[in-house]
Parts: structure tokens; C-alpha cells; sequence
């Protein structure tokens, strides 16, 4: 044991540190429901209708980033973590003024404990081995061709891997994780050749809490042939074009038995944010494709002896924005119309989520596992806005230049203790430590030129805030199995936060408002719970019970202020096994919303002469009441999922806001009383065969958000119906495929004494013709946005690409944007305006380019 200190202390030492982290895309963070700890390695899918259109992880702080342009194309988020329940984002969140969307909160997936037909269903842990030994493949063939329907494998229009017809929930190498968990991009370059056989597993039995479970889990192993125990594979990218356009990208992957070490660089303009697998691929961006992307990344993974899992992983990168942009917003209660053009330059560089973990089995039984986490960011802004701001017959013009810098520290350290009981399998406690800094800075000065009644003068505000973020976290559970089918959890947790903020700010006028917040606020933490979980034959039930006390303490500059709250949480789920392809459910929660730190202490407000934005000391939790209805009908080739549900939210946060014409608006959040909300929904999905399958979503959500303006409560509400259809089929075969994906929405959102429509009407397609071994991809968008106004586009992006050297190869030619003419409005909708906003783009290019795969496995 005194060794064992001694490695943690060294740990701890070593590796505990600060560094700096800002990030201009849009970021949200992912916790456990239940003890409010961050979750790494949870998965983040953007879906626009039933389309993914981007995949992330968080990181060990449980934060995750989202491109902003790709956020404004979805229609919902599913967030999902090993061993928690889904989480499935409809009414996305709008991002705050530092970019942020918030919390999300996932419960532990109790359900995968349900339904267990004790007496009628044995515990079984079966292998199916799909021999490949004798099998000569080309080396061009790949693993991810290997995953098809010859050997009951397919995904589905998600990139879900299924394995007749189930659920393939952990692909491995070897017994263990390939280059990063479930990476199933990966598979796209490992030659197939170096399979010895495929083995998959079924079981019905949880891993963790040795409990059956109905729906079994399928874990599919691939395992390699003893002489490629060890090699290097990857791929390439080169291209050149017009109007200075360029990419050049490559990854190398090298393993030897358990060590695995990957590089990659990327360097493009032509908004490629990760390195493609095979040949790029341009697209259309709502918001501006004026982007240069240069990053560098490296992973190590490797089994130190018996005893010691060592994973270290590091990405640097450095992106640069220029563009333009336009505005128009129209604010519904004072009848305030305002245009603003704006030209920004952007650079942010820095390490993004480099991040050590490092797992000691100190026996069969207990595991160590220390992870430090740190990230360096930093962000350089030039702005030039010119603003036209028109009430009445009044119009005012003013001009704003800003130069900021923004910068951000954060490290996080985490220690976690497992205890396995060897009395009792599925017995185990665990206890968790995490100790983590964030300081971020902001240093902006605004130079404004204004122009009223014919009367001209100019100010400045110089503004310097710095914000420090100390958290120190311990979480404790201990799980008990009650026989086959039924467990309890017992948990608990406290956690202590502090901020201390302060400001410099210098003005020649009187904006003084923007300092108005505390110089410190500390929330001590203190959780308590229990979970639990039972199958019966066709029913599983599980749930929780949580009490949470803050209690809080807002530093003044002469005086102390001291909160004390207290909420208790509740979570009840029911599901009932109709058949083996039929399943029902019912939900009710009742959940706690705590604030941020930045809605709290607003340390990223950008100063802006319509509107400004601070925190408020004061923000209660904000507790959401709901019921949820849902029905899915899974077949091998085919699904239906019917849902339904309704939430009473009591002290909703909400904007208060102060808002006179002609004068720059205060908004802080606050809790602004009790709201409903009701959806309901419906997903087909089918497929037909390899080269025919469609997609069909269609959803309506009644929302209410109540809104302080001037000191008077107004319930608005909003409207709002989308729907989505998608199609792949081979019209001639080997010659025509088409991928249509028609996409429309409708928003009405009602005000005090007015009303916005928002309609929206997207066609979009992959046209791919093949011929004389050459294939053209045709990308055709129509486009028609409706909101405070209207545009109507057609635009169309184009592809000629043929492989060589055995498909190792693809030489290819792209055109962007062929006929010059792709628009696009970004309707806003606020709780007291609507308004548009788009962005330049870069215009007509075209580039010429090779990639390639290579490997030394022959």
C-alpha cells in the first residue's frame, strides 16, 4: 500500500497542471445524472432528419464541441455512453453568448436490466467464429468490407453496426479497444487479410452487475493472424486548386500486439475539419466555408507489463476565419428594426483535450485509475460592424471596431477506485476523486463611432475580466445484485465550486452595467441516492430517488449573501416486452436543473450596442416534471419508434430583460416561472437491400417560454412541425445510384402582440453516375428559408473521381459551388426578436487531387 501511494502521489504530482483552453465553437458538457461527474467518451450525434452529419466525444471533463454551422443544420442530438440511457435532444438548445448549449445529464442504463424471463430463459454466453484463415484477399479489401450482409453484418442510414438483426455494441481487436473505442472508421484501412477469424459473442448476461438481461449484448472480436500481430497502415490526401484553394492530410497507424501509436496532420481551406478516410468531400456551409484548418495529432496506447493500461492522446491545431457576415433583426416588443454588416478575422490556436490516462490492476479485484486532462486555447478577434438601427422615423448608424483576446485555462485531474467483492460477483464499490482549474480571460476594446439626429460622437470601452473556476469533486456508489434479476445502488457525492471573478473595465461613457455582477460565488454540493432495478417476466422497472442541497454563498464587495436550496430528484422507467421485436415504455422524472458557472458569472459577454448579457448570483435550479410515452417496433431490416410526452417546468430559467428603443437592451437569465412543453414523433426506417433503403422522421412540439421584459411577464410560445425524408436506391444497377433528402419545417412562434413564421424547404442529392470506370457525383441543393424575409437558392457542388492500383488509389477533380449561387438565411428566433443572419462563402473553385491507402500488410 505505501508503494501504491507513492505512485499515486507521483502521479499527482507529475501530471497535475494548467493550461489554456477557448473555444469559438459552439461546446456543451455531458454528466452523470445521478452524482453530476463528467463523462468522457460519450458519443454525440447530429442528425438532420435521420442523416448524421457529424459524430463527436467528450473528453474527460465531459465536454464536447460542435462546429457551429453543422449545429444550425440539425434537427436533433443523441447522446450516448456506454452502459447510460440515450439522450435524445429535440428542441436544441440556442447557444449562450460564450458559444455554450448547456448541460446535459444522462441516467445509467438501468433498462439494459430489464425484462428478463428468469424461468423461461437460461443464462447463456454463446460464440459464433466466422474462420477467414484460409481466405486470400486483395490487400485493397478492407475490414469494413468484411461487415456485410455475406456474413450477417450491415449498418443501418446511422453507421450502426448489426449483426442479424442485434445490436453490435463493442467492436474489439484482439479482445481489446483499436485505436480509440468502437472507432469504426478504422476498419475502412485495416487490410481484411490480416483476419484470422471473426468471433462473435452473445450473451445475455451484464458484464458489470452479472444480472440477465432479455435483449442480449453482441461484442464482436476480430482477431488477426499471429504474423500481423504487428504493422502500419494509413492513408493520404493531396490536392491543389483554383482560387488558392489546397489540401494535404495523412494518418499513419503502427501496432504491435498491445502498443498502438497513431500520428496525423491536416492542413486545408477548404473547411475539412478531420482527415478523411478516403477522397474529401466539399459541401455547402450555412455559415462560412472561409476557413483554414491546420492541426497535428498523436495517440499512444500500449499494456505496460501485466498490470499497468497507459493512453495518451494530444491534438494541436490552429484555425483561421475570414469572412463576412449580415443581420437583421426585428425586436417584437418595441418594434425595433436592425441591420448589421460585420467583417471578422479570427485565429485561435492551441492543445485541445490532451488528456493521460493511466489504469493499475492491483489484483483480480481492484483497479486504479488516474486520468489528467488539460487544454490550451486561445483566440485573437479583429472586428469592423457597421450597425443601422431604425425605430420610428429614427434611424441611428454607428460603427464598432474590436479588437479581443480571449484565453482559457483548464486542468483536470481524476482519480477513480474500483472494488470488485469476490464474495459476490456484480459487488462493487466505487470512489472517485477530481480535482479541476479553469481560468479564462477576456481582454476586448471597443471603439464606437455614432451617428444620431445628425449629431456625431465616438467612446470607447476597454473591458478585462478574468474568471477562475476551482472544483473539487468526490462520488461514491456501492451496487449490490439482488439475486439474477435485481439490483440496488446506494451513492453519494459532494462537491465544492468556486468562482472568483473580476473585472477592469474603462469607458468614456456610461456602460458601467457590464461590471455589475459579484467578485466570487461558492457552491457547496452535498447528493444522496439510490437506484435500483427489477425484471419481471415481460416487465423491467428501474428508477432513482436523489436528494440535492446547494448551498451557496455570493460575494459581495461589502457583504456576504448566503442560498441554501434543496431539491429532490426522482427517475421511474417501465418497459414492456411485447414480443422479441415489440417494446413499450414509460418514463416520468423529475429532474433538477443547477446553473452554470457562466450563467452565473457571464465572463464571455462581447460587448454590442443592441444587447448585453451578464450572469445573475441569484439563478435557482430549474426543475422539469416529465412524462414520457414511447413504442418501438425493431425488426432485422426495419424499425418504427412512436414517441410522446409532455413537461411542467417550474422556476424555467428564461431571459429578463430590459429593453428600450434606441438604448442598448440588458438581458440576464432568470427564473421566470412555471412552462409546458408537448412532443410527439415518429421514425421509419427500412431497408430494402443493400442499395435501396429510405428514412422517414416527423415531429411537432408545442413549447412555452415565458419571457421578462420591462418587468412584465410575457408566456410566449411557440409551434413547431419538421419533417424528413430520405432515400438510397440503385435506379440502374452498377450505373445510377440517388440519395434524395427532403427536409421541411414550420415555426410559428407567438409573441406578446405579434407572431413570426419560419418556414424552411430543403432538397438536397447525391446523384453518382458510373461509366468506364470513372464515377460523377452530383450534389444539387435547393434551398427556399422564410423568416422576417425570404430567399430562394439552387446551387450545386460536383465530383469526377476514378480509382486505380486495385481501389488503393482514387485520383479525383471537385467543383464547389458550380454555378456560383449558393445563399442561405440562418433564421434566429430569440425570446423577444427574430431576426436572419448569413455569411460569405467562398465563391466557384474547383481542385484536383490523389488519395491513397497504404500498409505493410502483404
Amino acid at each position: 500500500m505505501i508503494r501504491l501511494a507513492g505512485l499515486v502521489l507521483i502521479l499527482l504530482l507529475a501530471f497535475s497542471g494548467r493550461a489554456l483552453s477557448q473555444d469559438i465553437f459552439i461546446t456543451g458538457h455531458v454528466v452523470n445524472k445521478e452524482t453530476n461527474a463528467p463523462l468522457d467518451n460519450v458519443s454525440i450525434k447530429l442528425y438532420n432528419g435521420t442523416r448524421i452529419i457529424y459524430t463527436t466525444i467528450s473528453d474527460t471533463a465531459g465536454t464536447f464541441k460542435i462546429n457551429q454551422k453543422l449545429y444550425r443544420q440539425t434537427s436533433y442530438i443523441i447522446i450516448h455512453g456506454l452502459n447510460l440511457a440515450d439522450l435524445r435532444v429535440d428542441g436544441l438548445p440556442q447557444p449562450k453568448d460564450n458559444n455554450n448549449i448547456g448541460i446535459f445529464k444522462l441516467s445509467t442504463r438501468n433498462i439494459q436490466l430489464k425484462n428478463v424471463e428468469v424461468r423461461a430463459k437460461r443464462r447463456y454466453h454463446d460464440t459464433t467464429t466466422i474462420d477467414l484463415s484460409k481466405q486470400n484477399f486483395e490487400r485493397s479489401v478492407t475490414v469494413n468490407d468484411l461487415l456485410s450482409k455475406e456474413h450477417g453484418f450491415y449498418r443501418d442510414n446511422n453507421g450502426q453496426l448489426y449483426y442479424k438483426g442485434k445490436v453490435v455494441s463493442d467492436l474489439v481487436v484482439n479482445g481489446s479497444d483499436f485505436f480509440g473505442k468502437n472507432n469504426m472508421d478504422i476498419y475502412k484501412l485495416l487490410p481484411a487479410l490480416a483476419l484470422e477469424d471473426i468471433q462473435v459473442v452473445e450473451t445475455n448476461v451484464d458484464s458489470v452487475t452479472n444480472t440477465t438481461v432479455l435483449r442480449p449484448v453482441i461484442k464482436v472480436n476480430l482477431r488477426l493472424k499471429e504474423k500481423y500481430s504487428s504493422g502500419k497502415f494509413g492513408n493520404a490526401s493531396l490536392g491543389i486548386g483554383s482560387a488558392d484553394r489546397y489540401i494535404a492530410s495523412t494518418d499513419l497507424y503502427t501496432y504491435k500486439k498491445r502498443e498502438q501509436i497513431s500520428v496525423g496532420f491536416n492542413n486545408n481551406n477548404i473547411n475539412i475539419t478531420n482527415n478523411p478516410y478516403q477522397e474529401p468531400a466539399i459541401s455547402f456551409s450555412p455559415n462560412t466555408n472561409s476557413v483554414s484548418n491546420h492541426s497535428a495529432r498523436i495517440t499512444y496506447s500500449n499494456m505496460l507489463g501485466k498490470k499497468i493500461e497507459l493512453d495518451f492522446s494530444a491534438t494541436g491545431r490552429i484555425e483561421n476565419r475570414d469572412f463576412t457576415s449580415e443581420t437583421e433583426r426585428q425586436d417584437q416588443v418595441i418594434n425595433q428594426f436592425s441591420k448589421i454588416f460585420s467583417k471578422s478575422d479570427s485565429k485561435l490556436s492551441g492543445i485541445s483535450g490532451a488528456r493521460l490516462n493511466i489504469k493499475y490492476h492491483i489484483d483480480s479485484l481492484n483497479t486504479l485509475n488516474f486520468t489528467q486532462t488539460n487544454s490550451y486555447d486561445k483566440t485573437n478577434n479583429t472586428d469592423s460592424s457597421n450597425y443601422s438601427i431604425r425605430y420610428d422615423s429614427i434611424t441611428n448608424v454607428s460603427n464598432l471596431n474590436r479588437v479581443k483576446h480571449a484565453a482559457s485555462n483548464l486542468a483536470l485531474t481524476e482519480l477513480l477506485y474500483t472494488h470488485r467483492f469476490a464474495s459476490k460477483k456484480g459487488r462493487a464499490l466505487n470512489v472517485k476523486l477530481s480535482i479541476s482549474k479553469n481560468d479564462i480571460k477576456n481582454d476586448e476594446r471597443d471603439n464606437i463611432y455614432n451617428l444620431s439626429n445628425n449629431t456625431a460622437h465616438s467612446y470607447f470601452v476597454s473591458n478585462n475580466r478574468k474568471l477562475s473556476e476551482n472544483s473539487f469533486d468526490i462520488n461514491s456508489d456501492f451496487n449490490e445484485p439482488l439475486g439474477d434479476d435485481a439490483y440496488f445502488n446506494i451513492y453519494s457525492s459532494y462537491k465544492s465550486d468556486r468562482l472568483n471573478y473580476n473585472s477592469d473595465m474603462i469607458s468614456d461613457s456610461s456602460f458601467l452595467f457590464l461590471n455589475n455582477q459579484p467578485a466570487g460565488v461558492i457552491n457547496n454540493y452535498g447528493k444522496s441516492g439510490i437506484k435500483f432495478q427489477k425484471t419481471f417476466r415481460k416487465i423491467s422497472v428501474d428508477g432513482s430517488i436523489s436528494g440535492l442541497i446547494d448551498l451557496r454563498t455570493i460575494v459581495g464587495n461589502k457583504q456576504d449573501t448566503h442560498i441554501s436550496l434543496f431539491n429532490l430528484n426522482a427517475d421511474l422507467k417501465a418497459d414492456y416486452k411485447l414480443s422479441d421485436s415489440k417494446n413499450f415504455s414509460f418514463i416520468y422524472k423529475t429532474l433538477s436543473r443547477y446553473p452554470e458557472a457562466n450563467q452565473i458569472i457571464n465572463v464571455n459577454n462581447t460587448f454590442d450596442l443592441i444587447s448585453q448579457t451578464s450572469g445573475n448570483a441569484y439563478l435557482k435550479p430549474e426543475t422539469d416534471n416529465s412524462f414520457k410515452v414511447s413504442y418501438s417496433l425493431k425488426r432485422s431490416t426495419s424499425s418504427i419508434n412512436i414517441d410522446a410526452g409532455i413537461d411542467f417546468y417550474e422556476s424555467k430559467f428564461g431571459m429578463d430583460i430590459q429593453a428600450l428603443p434606441n438604448t442598448i437592451q440588458t438581458t440576464f437569465i432568470d427564473n421566470v416561472g412555471r412552462a409546458t412543453a408537448v412532443f410527439a414523433g415518429v421514425s421509419v426506417q427500412k431497408n430494402m437491400s443493400d442499395k435501396f433503403y429510405f428514412n422517414y422522421n416527423s415531429n411537432i412540439v408545442y413549447q412555452e417560454q415565458p419571457t421578462i421584459i420591462n418587468d412584465k411577464l410575457n408566456i410566449n410560445n411557440s409551434v413547431a412541425l419538421n419533417e424528413v425524408f430520405s432515400l438510397t436506391k440503385e435506379v440502374i444497377k452498377n450505373v445510377l445510384t440517388i440519395s434524395p433528402i427532403v427536409t421541411a419545417g414550420y415555426t410559428k412562434y407567438y409573441y406578446e402582440n405579434s407572431s413570426v413564421n419560419i418556414v424552411s424547404l430543403t432538397y438536397s442529392d447525391k446523384l453518382s453516375f458510373t461509366a468506364l470506370k470513372f464515377k460523377l457525383d452530383l450534389f444539387p441543393l435547393i434551398n427556399y428559408n422564410h423568416g422576417i424575409n425570404s430567399l430562394t437558392s439552387f446551387s450545386m457542388n460536383g465530383a469526377i473521381k476514378r480509382s486505380l492500383f486495385n481501389d488503393y488509389a482514387i485520383i479525383w477533380l471537385q467543383g464547389y459551388d458550380l454555378f456560383n449561387s449558393f445563399k442561405y438565411n440562418n433564421n434566429l428566433l430569440g425570446s423577444s426578436y427574430a431576426g436572419t443572419v448569413k455569411y460569405s462563402n467562398v465563391q466557384r473553385y474547383f481542385i484536383v487531387g490523389l488519395s491513397f491507402k497504404f500498409n505493410n500488410i502483404k
